[in-house]
């Protein structure tokens, strides 16, 4: 079965621009991102986001969007983007980017008899 994560990935028009020829490789990262729900903000700003996905950066198409994002963070954009996955444990999250404020909010839910 394996690890799943929800992972939400935003874009600002620089980013989303630069995204464009990430995801014109096509490959196993259209399927990635078949899977997922994507939403066009307006203005080029745009989202991508994924539930119960196994998110290994050994995946090629995880691979692509991680090396994406070492770019932008390299190219001192990262206030272009917000990365935010969500693991299955309460303290494996991860965080990446300052362009958007998602954030992590996590509850216990209480299960009564």
């Amino acid at each position: 079965m394996g690890y799943r994560s929800q992972v939400t990935l935003a874009l600002k028009p620089k980013a989303a621009a630069l995204f464009s020829t990430v995801r014109a490789r096509g490959g196993e990262l259209a399927a990635l991102l078949d899977d997922g729900m994507y939403e066009d903000h307006g203005e080029g700003h745009e989202s991508y986001e994924w539930h119960g996905v196994k998110w290994y950066d050994t995946y090629p198409c995880v691979g692509a969007i991680e090396a994406f994002m070492n770019r932008l963070d390299e190219e001192e954009m990262d206030d272009e983007y917000r990365f935010v996955r969500l693991g299955e444990d309460t303290d494996h999250n991860e965080v990446r980017g300052y362009g958007f404020e998602i954030g992590i909010s996590r509850t216990n839910e209480s299960v009564s008899y």
